[in-house]
C-alpha cells in the first residue's frame, strides 16, 4: 500500500510542471484554413498566443512539415500576460490541389532557478490551390503561351532573364523535351515532368548580354515537343545594349 502511494505522489510530482508548463501558451488558434487560392499565391496567416505563466515565454523552434511552409516568430522572450505571434506562409507555386500542413512549435519558460520545456504546440494551415488559366495569349498546336516573344529593352552586359507560362490546353498529355537556340547565348529552363491537359508550367530563358555581338540582339528560341499537332514552338527574344557598352 505504501508503495503505492509513493509511486503515485512521485508520478504527480513528474507531471504537474509539464502540465502546468503546457498550458503557459494559450494559442487564440491552431488551425487555420486559408479556403482557395490561386496557383503561385503565397498566403500567410499569423498565429497568436498569450504567456499565461508567471515566467518569461521563449520560443526555441518552430519546424514546419515540408518546406512550403515557411515559419516566422517572435525572437525575444515573451513576458507574462504579453503577447508573441507566429507567421505560417505556404507558396502554392507547383502544388495544385488540397493541402494540409503542420508547423510543431517548441518552447521554454525562463525562470530565476532555469528553464522548464513547455508541451509541444502544432499549428496548422490547409486549403485548396487553384490552377491558375490563361485567359488568352498566342497558342503553338495544343499549348497556350503567356507570349511568344519578350523585348528586354536596354540591358546592359550580364545577365537578363525571363519566364514564360504555358498551358496544356489540348486533349493529351505534352512533354517540352529540349530547345534549340539561334542568334546568342540562352539558357532555357523547361518543366522536368510532362504538362498534363490543363497544367501550367513555366518555362525559364536567361540571355547572356556578355555575348551580344553589335548594339542589340535579336533571338530565336524552337521548343521541341511531343505536341502532335505542332511538335515546335517558336519564342524571340529582342534588345538592345545600353549605350558606351
Amino acid at each position: 500500500m505504501l508503495t503505492r502511494i509513493f509511486a503515485a505522489l512521485l508520478l504527480l510530482v513528474l507531471v504537474a510542471p509539464a502540465a502546468a508548463a503546457q498550458d503557459a501558451l494559450a494559442f487564440n488558434a491552431t488551425t487555420h484554413d486559408f479556403g482557395e487560392i490561386m496557383e503561385g499565391d503565397v498566403a500567410t496567416t499569423t498565429f497568436t498566443f498569450t504567456n499565461e505563466s508567471t515566467a518569461p515565454v521563449r520560443l526555441l523552434e518552430v519546424r514546419p512539415s515540408c518546406g512550403c511552409t515557411a515559419p516566422d516568430w517572435s525572437r525575444e522572450p515573451v513576458a507574462p500576460g504579453e503577447a508573441g505571434s507566429v507567421t505560417v506562409a505556404y507558396d502554392s507555386s507547383g502544388r495544385p490541389g488540397a493541402f494540409s500542413r503542420d508547423v510543431t512549435v517548441r518552447a521554454e519558460t525562463v525562470g530565476e532557478d532555469g528553464s522548464t520545456a513547455l508541451a509541444p504546440v502544432s499549428l496548422t494551415v490547409t486549403g485548396t490551390v487553384a490552377v491558375t488559366t490563361l485567359a488568352g495569349g498566342p497558342q503553338q498546336g495544343s499549348l497556350m503561351l503567356s507570349a511568344d516573344a519578350h523585348d528586354f529593352g536596354t540591358v546592359s552586359p550580364g545577365r537578363v532573364v525571363h519566364t514564360f507560362l504555358v498551358q496544356n490546353k489540348g486533349d493529351r498529355p505534352v512533354r517540352l523535351q529540349g530547345a534549340a537556340v539561334y542568334g546568342g547565348e540562352v539558357e532555357v529552363v523547361l518543366p522536368d515532368t510532362p504538362l498534363f491537359v490543363g497544367d501550367l508550367a513555366e518555362v525559364f530563358v536567361a540571355v547572356n548580354t556578355d555575348a551580344v555581338e553589335g548594339k542589340a540582339f535579336d533571338i530565336a528560341v524552337v521548343l521541341d515537343t511531343t505536341d502532335e499537332t505542332q511538335p515546335k514552338k517558336s519564342l524571340r527574344l529582342t534588345g538592345r545594349m545600353a549605350s558606351g557598352e
